[in-house]
């Protein structure tokens, strides 16, 4: 429990940015003009945050405690289920939770997001299915689904291969038809979101080209005719793709050359296999259509139930390897990987947990003026991580929009879009554009605009109200 606490963070109650961004929407403003626009995918998720939200329990602190309970219950049942003893569960613990993120900047715990839910739902419905339990694993599936969708339709493929390993096709079949109507108010919902809009086929793939090239190319834009190398990989996706291409061809070799007298590691490796075989699939479709409707859903999360799968596989058969001084490289290994651990814990910590006294004061200020709306100069890709971004939950009026905070929805892309033209716009002193407002404030990083009066400086922030 030491262990997955300081992997989340557990006594952090400050939000990360990420959290920011989905948290904050149980938290903003309730005004049109806050930046958490279009509606959200995250349904079971945002029900669960409002619950304990609207109760008055602190947010952050309660589902990190879930979700830190939820994962030791994860690694207890891994443990029980394949007969791990107490260094193979060490050194999987320490493996999952310090090396998530190898392909498509994807991660699946230690931070309070929807997704790390469901991919906490989807681990849990693989483990039952291993164990034949066929009617648990849909439950859980079907709660990853209602988590966030996306996390559950890519790692799909997964889970119906491990249950083909150890049930019927008929079976498999039969239960499967009651969850998937269980499943569809969520399936109508995100597909009535996503396919109905007023805007036109063009202005939707402008929306899409837009979200996947430029707002989320880390996640969602691995090749491009710019890339200078043969395949035309982005060059930040090349570490992955070679990771991965390593990964498929050892666990061809293993699957071709070695047998574990462990049949749950043969298992795994076949479901790896074919884990694998979808994903480079999925690869081949985002290649032929790398602006489409396919490449935002995120199919590249399945990578992480392939690394689950992979450290698994490590540790069941660890006991079968013969290495000169193995013991000795365990312990090495161990005390590096619990070092990396505390260190990084305590670098999140830090960095979440700096106390600005300008930043208060700003916001206090801003506060007892009471301004109809807050404008920010975060209109572009290198105000993701600003502190301003948190304004809006700290003040509890609305700052329009922000470019960390996308829509969901494609539908919801062009006026979020629109509101950061308009925000570019009037920081390039076009101030007529947001005159309809009575009262507001702006900030920005220079001393002199145009646009207002100066109130005063914060730190590297300068804040205006609007000239009378």
């Amino acid at each position: 429990m030491l262990i997955v606490s300081f992997s989340a963070n557990l006594f952090s109650l400050n939000f990360s940015t990420g959290e920011t961004m989905y948290l904050g929407r149980i938290m903003k403003s309730e005004s049109s003009f806050s930046a958490y626009m279009g509606d959200s995918h995250l349904v079971l998720f945002n029900f669960l945050a409002k619950s304990i939200y609207d109760i008055g329990l602190n947010l952050k602190l309660v589902l990190n405690l879930i979700a830190c309970l939820w994962m030791l219950f994860l690694i207890l049942r891994l443990k029980e289920i394949f007969g791990l003893d107490k260094i193979q569960t060490l050194i999987f613990t320490l493996l999952f939770l310090n090396f998530q993120s190898f392909f498509g900047a994807e991660f699946y715990f230690g931070s309070i997001e929807g997704k790390v839910f469901s991919y906490l739902s989807l681990f849990t419905a693989f483990l039952y299915a291993f164990q034949s339990n066929i009617v648990i694993s849909f439950i859980f599936y079907v709660l990853s689904f209602y988590f966030h969708a996306s996390v559950a339709i890519a790692s799909f493929p997964v889970l119906i291969i491990i249950l083909l390993i150890k049930l019927k096709f008929k079976s498999i079949f039969k239960t499967g038809l009651i969850f998937f109507l269980v499943s569809l108010p969520n399936l109508y919902y995100l597909i009535i979101s996503n396919f109905e809009t007023d805007m036109s086929k063009y202005e939707q793939n402008l929306m899409l080209k837009f979200i996947i090239t430029e707002r989320l190319p880390h996640h969602l834009y691995p090749f491009s005719e710019q890339s200078n190398n043969f395949f035309g990989i982005n060059q930040e996706w090349v570490p992955g793709f070679v990771f991965m291409f390593f990964l498929t061809l050892l666990n061809i070799a293993i699957f071709k050359f070695y047998k574990s007298p462990n049949s749950n590691a043969n298992n795994l490796n076949r479901v790896m296999i074919f884990s694998l075989l979808v994903f480079w699939i999925y690869v081949l479709l985002v290649w032929f259509f790398p602006i489409s409707k396919f490449v935002i859903a995120y199919p590249f999360r399945i990578t992480t139930s392939i690394l689950f799968f992979t450290y698994l596989y490590i540790c069941l058969i660890k006991k079968e390897l013969t290495i000169k001084y193995q013991k000795i490289f365990e312990k090495i290994g161990i005390i590096f990987l619990i070092s990396l651990t505390i260190n990084l814990s305590y670098t999140n910590y830090q960095s979440q947990n700096i106390s600005n006294k300008n930043n208060i004061l700003l916001e206090n200020t801003i506060i007892k003026l009471s301004p109809e709306i807050i404008f920010l100069p975060n209109y572009d890709l290198d105000s993701k991580n600003s502190y301003l971004n948190s304004i809006e939950i700290n003040t509890n009026i609305p700052i329009y929009a922000t470019y960390k905070f996308n829509t969901f929805f494609i539908k919801d892309t062009k006026d979020w879009k629109e509101r950061l033209n308009n925000l570019e716009n009037f920081y390039s002193e076009n101030c007529d554009i947001f005159q309809d407002f009575e009262k507001y404030v702006f900030i920005d990083y220079k001393p002199q605009n145009i646009c207002g009066n100066l109130i005063g400086q914060y730190g590297e922030y300068f804040l205006f109200e609007k000239t009378n």
